[in-house]
């Protein structure tokens, strides 16, 4: 069972009370939706995919803010899932109980505590000769609203599609990824920041489709919960866990955006990015069994940022700060380059999720109508969609073409005013209220003159030469998928 976007109980149904029992009071009519796609897969494969760990995760809607406080892992009769939904000033609890799980044919859950008075979720599994198709029948009762319930059922409704067509939409374009990315099945990866932004979404991701994830923690690990020790500082850890490893996918770094560039936070950038790969090769390039690829994330930034024409991975390093991180930071992982570990540089742009980063800071002041260009509005944006990233990078475990830097951007480059307008136009908002560059330079000092009011036009050259396939090549398609608007 999946929270969906239920900012309405706030502002509509002000009456709202949880139910411990999942019913309150004598029952009346149950409402039905109903909502059915073709899947890309045998039955089987998308049966294998419902039941594994993750799958959950996948199913989420960006836009909203869910604290998943219990997965329903292994998926047997009367596992149970537990939500906490963050929307407005009133936190919902919801716990479901699945029943009737069959591995072949589908599971049902039905919400033991939560905003309804009764959900009852049918999750059916069906065969189409070679592929298959995907059911969810969902029965439902409202608890009676002040507003009365034809109105509070319609904005139900009306949430339900939303998100069910996100769900199926990212199940689809999963199911097809992993089919391309056959290999994954079976491998053992490790995560480096694999609670952040990324991370969280690409174990989902890669445990869905049959691969096995370690999470490489800095603090006390668990092998129970699947984790491996790891010091950035280069402080002695235990090796033996990292020589069961196929692969590493190295996401770990000090966000850019999330502070002034002060020196010291300049340091704190520096380090967790340079120091920390330079540890971590170090420490590969030192083991018996020594993992067969290292994705590590770079960024579009090594190409400096005063571009106003296209650069690619053929063009030289720029010469700012952000440039130089980069570069220093993709040379720090030549100790497992010399050691015969096949090395992956993905320069990414910037990631466009509702889930965070820029897009989801972006979204509240363009709600209010105060979106717009950024300083000329002529600088670049280099963009990829967050599950093109994952795509790439699940590419790059297992593809062996794929070694050096590869641009982790979009085909589609825009001027920053492009952006807002497209962004505006998903959000149904006008993108008309400029940010003079003074005003930015004020609020964000360098870390803004670089990330805000600089750019670059980065081409995907070597990921369209190694026939990589974007699911969203285009930006309205990516910012329409991920805000629910598609």
């Amino acid at each position: 069972m999946t929270p969906l976007d239920w900012s309405f109980l706030s502002r509509v149904i002000a009456s709202l009370r949880e139910n411990p029992r999942g019913e309150q009071g004598a029952p009346h009519a149950m409402s039905r939706f109903t909502r059915s796609s073709p899947m890309p897969v045998s039955r089987q494969d998308l049966a294998h995919w419902h039941m594994r760990d993750g799958a959950l995760q996948r199913m989420l809607p960006p836009w909203e803010e869910v604290d998943v406080v219990k997965a329903p892992v292994p998926m047997v009769d009367g596992a149970t899932a537990e939500f906490i939904l963050q929307r407005g000033l009133l936190p919902i609890r919801w716990v479901a109980r699945h029943e009737q799980v069959d591995p072949a044919t589908g599971f049902v859950d039905l919400q033991v505590r939560g905003p309804f008075r009764r959900w009852r979720h049918q999750h059916r599994f069906e065969e189409r000769g070679a592929t298959s198709a995907i059911t969810d029948d969902i029965q439902y009762e409202l608890p009676v609203p002040p507003v009365g319930p034809i109105v509070a059922g319609w904005v139900v409704r009306a949430h339900l599609e939303r998100a069910f067509r996100f769900r199926h939409r990212r199940l689809s374009n999963d199911l097809h990824r992993h089919r391309e990315c056959a290999g994954l099945a079976g491998l053992r990866v490790g995560i480096t920041g694999a609670s952040g932004l990324v991370g969280r979404q690409l174990q989902a991701f890669l445990t869905t489709g049959g691969t096995s994830v370690k999470r490489l923690t800095r603090g006390s690990a668990s092998a129970s919960r699947g984790e491996i020790q790891w010091n950035p500082r280069g402080e002695r850890v235990a090796t033996a866990p990292f020589e069961s490893l196929d692969a590493i996918v190295h996401l770990a770094g000090a966000n850019l955006a999330d502070e002034r560039w002060t020196p010291e936070r300049m340091v704190v950038l520096r380090e967790s990015r340079v120091a920390a790969t330079r540890h971590l090769c170090t420490l590969l390039a030192g083991l018996e069994r020594k993992p067969r690829v290292l994705v590590c994330m770079s960024g579009v930034g090594l190409y400096g940022t005063d571009h106003d024409r296209s650069v690619d991975e053929r063009d030289p390093s720029g010469r700012d700060f952000i440039a130089q991180l980069a570069l220093d930071w993709e040379a720090a992982a030549q100790p497992a380059i010399d050691a015969g570990i096949r090395v992956v540089f993905l320069r990414a742009g910037m990631v466009v999720t509702a889930a965070g980063g820029a897009v989801a800071k972006m979204r509240t002041p363009f709600l209010f109508g105060a979106g717009g260009p950024i300083g000329s509005g002529r600088q670049g944006i280099s963009w990829i969609a967050a599950d093109d990233l994952l795509g790439m990078i699940a590419t790059a475990i297992v593809d062996e073409r794929w070694t050096g830097p590869v641009n982790a951007v979009a085909p589609e480059a825009v001027e920053q005013r492009h952006f807002a307008k497209v962004l505006g136009r998903s959000l149904r908002r006008p993108a008309i209220a400029p940010m003079p560059a003074a005003v930015v330079k004020m609020l964000f000092g360098d870390m803004g003159e670089s990330l805000l009011l600089r750019g670059q036009f980065a081409q995907p050259t070597r990921a369209t030469e190694l026939g990589f396939r974007w699911d969203f090549p285009r930006l309205h398609d990516a910012l329409d998928f991920e805000l629910g608007r598609a």
